[in-house]
């Protein structure tokens, strides 16, 4: 009896192991159809997935296992396609009844407490306020609404928000100074009235000039939807209308002289000119033009656009300018000044609307644990458990093309080890808390005894001061090639962007687009330095709830204060345990392309940092810890409130901490500079035929370095290849031929 042969499967190697390639590598063998078609392998460097969301832990004695993270990292609200991924995941992941997560919700917390640090200067000199900020909870949860923002809402959303929190400011009180005397155009004046009659469920009250841009911006809403014939023009001209009369009250003798008057009305003021400047923008430049005004203007940098349309000297450079690029650590060359600030208009105002007031649930969410722990480790489970295979110590060097030059005839590997039977690697390792309960982890080194030549693969990396993650590792085993037809038919390309000048010399040479993307794409390097401390967050000094914080003193100018991590490190039986978590981060000066042919960066970064941690925490840490200073009273940081498990003296237990340089290609952060949007390339069309795209640096609907961009260059990633998902919320479609 013959039986036919199995049709042969079509083979897909992934390189790198990021969001944006295990989400292609998720919708690759989502169900058992694809399963069927598709054999995928993920290639990944060293023994850990996760790219900039790789963590390890510290499993010595003593040490409590440790989360060492790459800096504080935050899911944003709006993540509609990553929250959407991750309790999918979360859904099929195969538990236990000890696993500590069982659901995404044990996972994740909504954070919505948040801190503005105001530098003022006056009379006294500069100082800084602490502004501590309460977000409502709104409805929803991410990743489970149908329904994507649209341009005309925020809009909406920004104009209910003046209207609602004008009342609430210390403005309000002077809101009939300097009355507005301008009038609309009778036909205006005309359609306003009538969008008040069929808007009646908008209450007017005291504040004429919000109240009927309010009433214009829920047109606009209305008619952008079809579901009113008034005339889109005309509605833009009575909000442009209203907002310039705003601006105008504003900037008043009798209003702009406030600012002098205490912190608060200064803090007000700033905020409204703030908004109304960004409304004024949006209503000339962008909502006229719909996704092409956000193009247009993302030639400009988000500090001039606003300059142009309006924005106060004083504004600016104030912290809410401060607080978007802080976010993206948007500054050339790691230099955090204002003559240094760059982040395109466009895509800065998208994502400082939808984080402001188009999430759900809360702004941002914490991991209740480790990005590795929280995220990778589940999506590891999953896809191993539909047959993913994971080659891990995999380094890609070179991705070889055809002779035509049309797609990837072959991908050069640095082989770094070799894994004992000839089996895959197995790259976790499970943590036992007291309770019972129990957590899959990522190590912060390799299982040696996994590993073979394991003594002589440690002196070397020993010798060298890196590890098999460094881009500047060349300790090896040997090298691979993997043949197109025989290894591979597809290749999804989740590499970080920093990484690809270095593997894709051939590609640079056989497309000038291609090479453009490369070369023109910048990145960022960054800090990031993790404290274990004695004392607890109150009896630092610190007088608010736990918080995420930002505009604050360079570099560290992002606090999170992460203490509900500690249960989820397993501090059980050690002596005086460690009371209080607290990550920073910020960018670091550094060079646009990590100069990986010098093989002493590495530690001079590292000693760079260190010593930058050690002056920052003497000169600025007071202002948010005041209880943190020696008590002698000479000032400065008193170190011996680190929780030290070596049990070292004074400023030598910052050795125990966690303080790092973000130098790594995988490490630094794709940036969203003026005019380098429309140098992405999609994840489908790379230019060659069997390649395809799943980094932050792919076309995405943001269009920056996020967890929500990677995902989605994911998913069109998968389309691409496969055709599912057949549809990407959010994800612009592909431009008219």
């Amino acid at each position: 009896m013959s039986t036919a042969n199995p049709k042969q499967k079509t083979k897909v190697a992934i390189l790198g192991g990021g969001c944006g390639a295990m989400t292609a590598a998720g919708f690759l063998s989502s169900t058992p159809e694809l399963r069927e078609q598709y054999d995928v392998t993920v290639y990944q460097v060293g023994w850990r997935l996760g790219g900039k969301g790789a963590t390890g832990r510290d499993a010595r004695d003593g040490y409590g296992d440790r989360i060492y993270e790459h800096g504080l990292h935050m899911w944003l609200g709006w993540y509609q396609n990553a929250f959407r991924m991750i309790q999918s995941t979360y859904a099929e992941r195969p538990t236990k009844p000890s696993d500590l997560f069982q659901t995404w919700t044990d996972a994740f917390a909504p954070q919505r407490f948040f801190t503005i640090q105001q530098d003022i200067t006056d009379d006294s000199g500069t100082r800084w306020v602490t502004r501590n900020i309460h977000m409502p909870q709104t409805p929803g949860t991410p990743g489970q609404s149908s329904v994507e923002l649209i341009l005309e809402e925020l809009f909406r959303l920004l104009a209910d928000w003046m209207h609602r929190h004008f009342k609430d400011s210390p403005l309000f009180a002077h809101k009939d100074q300097a009355p507005s005397t301008a009038t609309l155009p009778s036909t205006h004046q005309a359609l306003l009235e009538l969008l008040k009659q069929t808007h009646s469920t908008i209450v007017d009250d005291s504040h004429t000039l919000l109240h009927s841009l309010r009433v214009a911006a829920h047109g606009l809403f209305s008619s952008s939807q079809g579901q009113s014939s008034h005339p889109l023009q005309t509605l833009h001209e009575i909000a442009s209308h209203y907002l310039g009369e705003f601006q105008q009250w504003l900037r008043s003798p009798e209003i702009s002289s406030l600012t002098t008057q205490g912190d608060d009305l200064k803090w007000a003021w700033q905020m409204f000119d703030f908004v109304t400047t960004v409304g004024k923008g949006m209503v000339t430049d962008v909502l006229p033009k719909g996704p092409a005004g956000i193009e247009a203007i993302n030639q400009e940098d988000f500090v001039a656009w606003i300059t142009r349309h309006g924005a106060s000297a004083s504004t600016q450079w104030s912290a809410f300018t401060r607080a978007i690029y802080n976010l993206a650590f948007s500054f050339d060359g790691g230099i955090a000044d204002r003559d240094h600030a760059r982040f395109e208009a466009g895509t800065a105002l998208l994502v400082y609307l939808r984080m402001a007031l188009g999430y759900k649930d809360a702004p941002m969410w914490r991991m209740i644990g480790g990005m590795g722990d929280t995220i990778f480790a589940p999506i590891y489970q999953v896809l191993s458990k539909r047959g993913v295979k994971f080659q891990f110590f995999h380094r890609a060097t070179n991705l070889q093309l055809s002779a035509d030059k049309k797609q990837i005839a072959g991908i050069e590997m640095d082989v770094q080890a070799v894994i004992k039977g000839g089996v895959e690697y197995s790259p976790l390792y499970e943590i036992t808390f007291p309770t019972g309960k129990t957590l899959q982890a990522w190590p912060d080194e390799p299982d040696w005894n996994q590993i073979e030549d394991a003594a002589d693969l440690q002196a070397q990396l020993a010798k060298a001061g890196l590890t098999f993650n460094s881009g500047w590792c060349n300790v090896k085993t040997g090298t691979a090639v993997l043949k197109q037809g025989v290894d591979f038919d597809h290749v999804v390309l989740g590499i970080s962007l920093a990484g690809l000048p270095s593997i894709t010399p051939e590609l640079c040479a056989a497309s000038p687009t291609w090479n453009t993307m490369v070369t023109s794409l910048r990145t960022v390097e960054t800090l990031a330095m993790q404290l274990w401390m004695q004392p607890a967050l109150n009896d630092l000094g610190w007088n608010g709830m736990n918080t995420i914080m930002t505009t604050y003193a360079e570099p560290f100018d992002t606090w999170g204060e992460m203490s509900d991590v500690l249960p989820q490190e397993n501090w059980s039986g050690t002596p005086s345990p460690p009371q209080s978590l607290h990550y920073f981060c910020g960018p670091m000066p550094g060079p646009a392309v990590p100069p990986l042919s010098d093989p002493n960066y590495p530690a001079m970064a590292d000693a760079k940092v260190k010593q930058t941690a050690f002056e920052w925490l003497n000169n600025h840490i007071e202002h948010l810890w005041p209880k943190a200073t020696p008590s002698n009273g000479s000032g400065g940081f008193d170190f011996n409130l680190l929780h030290d498990p070596a049990n070292s003296a004074g400023s030598a237990r910052l050795d125990s901490q966690y303080v790092r340089a973000n130098i790594d290609p995988s490490e630094r952060y794709v940036a969203s500079f003026p005019g380098t949007s429309k140098l992405r390339l999609r994840s489908d069309q790379s230019g060659f035929a069997n390649l395809f795209l799943a980094g932050d640096w792919a076309v995405s609907s943001v269009n920056g370095g996020c967890v929500e961009a990677a995902v989605e260059a994911g998913m069109a990633a998968s389309r691409g290849i496969c055709g599912v998902p057949a549809q990407i919320p959010a994800y612009p479609p592909a431009p008219s031929p």
